[in-house]
This record gives C-alpha cells, sequence and structure tokens, in this order.
C-alpha cells in the first residue's frame, strides 16, 4: 500500500530489479531527511576489505615498524653524544639519565600527535614539541664532534631521520583513515537534505 508523503517506494515489476529503489519521494515535515538518507545510502558501496584497503593497511603497518626501528637506532646513536655533554657539568649518574629529558618530551608529543589524530584534532602544539626537541638534540650532538661535513652528517642525521619518518608515518595514518568517496558523498547528501529541511 502506498501513502502520500511516504519516503521509498520499491517496485519488483518488469520494469524494475527488486534489488533496486523505484523512486524516491520527499513528503512533509521529518520524513523528507529520512527519505534523502535512504536513498544516498542505497547508492552506497559495501564496506569491505578491498585489495586497495589492504595495501594501504599492509603499507601503515610496515611504515609503523620502519619508523619504530629508526627511533630505536636514532636513540642509541644520539645517547653517546648527549650523554658526553652531561657529564661534562653534571655527576656520572645524572649524566646517565640526562638524555631522557630530550627523548622524554620527543616520545610524549608523538604519542598526543597521535592520540590527536585518531580523534581528527589540531596536532599544532604537540609539533611544535617535537620539532624542537629534534633540532636541540641535533645541534647537541653535532657540538660533540670534529667540525667536518662527515662529522656532521654522522652526529645531527640520526634525530632528522627519527623526525621525517615519524613525518612520513602520520601522514599514512592520515590517507588510511580518511573516508571513502562514496562514504564522503552520502554524508554531504545528508548534509543538504538537512539543511533543506531546515529552511
Amino acid at each position: 500500500m502506498f501513502h502520500p508523503g511516504e519516503a521509498v517506494f520499491h517496485g519488483s515489476g518488469d520494469g524494475f530489479r527488486s534489488d533496486e529503489p523505484a523512486f524516491c519521494s520527499a513528503g512533509s515535515g521529518d520524513r523528507a531527511p529520512r527519505a534523502a538518507d535512504a536513498c544516498a545510502d542505497s547508492g552506497a558501496e559495501p564496506d569491505g576489505w578491498s585489495w586497495k584497503r589492504l595495501l594501504s593497511a599492509t603499507s601503515v603497518l610496515m611504515t609503523a615498524a620502519i619508523a619504530v626501528a629508526v627511533a630505536a637506532l636514532g636513540a642509541v646513536a644520539s645517547y653517546p653524544s648527549l650523554r658526553a655533554i652531561a657529564a661534562g657539568v653534571a655527576p656520572s649518574d645524572v649524566a646517565a639519565l640526562w638524555p631522557l629529558l630530550i627523548y622524554g618530551p620527543w616520545v610524549v608529543a608523538t604519542l598526543s600527535i597521535l592520540r590527536a589524530r585518531v580523534h581528527r584534532r589540531r596536532t599544532l602544539h604537540s609539533w611544535a614539541v617535537v620539532i624542537f626537541f629534534a633540532a636541540v638534540a641535533t645541534l647537541l650532538c653535532i657540538a660533540r664532534v670534529h667540525p667536518s661535513p662527515a662529522g656532521i652528517a654522522v652526529a645531527g642525521l640520526p634525530p632528522l631521520t627519527v623526525l621525517l619518518c615519524f613525518h612520513q608515518f602520520v601522514r599514512q595514518l592520515d590517507h588510511a583513515t580518511a573516508p571513502q568517496p562514496a562514504a564522503r558523498h552520502a554524508q554531504s547528501s545528508r548534509g543538504q537534505h538537512r539543511h533543506r529541511s531546515g529552511g
């Protein structure tokens, strides 16, 4: 039975396929947005693990593993220089732990960026902390080596490499968590129909 103003009507005759809506009409009141949402959702693709999503997930996992390995290697390479700088002005037991004052804020800001990306929030302050302590670690490591191109490269490259790897990992997360085109189209359709019904 069809009532005027109802949202969706499905036909199963000769001119229609059973798995497609025949037409979508908009009634009065709050039934129109629901009818528009049903029409928008009917054209969305099913949520499945296609080869593109599988490739994206594999890329993110590989990037995360490489970033963690590079971060560990960079910490090991930078630790002797930072400890030697602290050993000149602090007791030996304090100098052994002093590099944590560089690594600690760096790691905390890194975790803050990851959490903010999950909730799609701004990460400007956390990125400022990461870049600042990466620059501090680079300058302190360079200050302990002979001023030659090879020495500067060996001492200053580890903190910069860790920073760049983490930045690329965050970009991978941004692309992996971005909504699919069908989902974006459905969301924009819902927003337009709600705006029209509210006006």
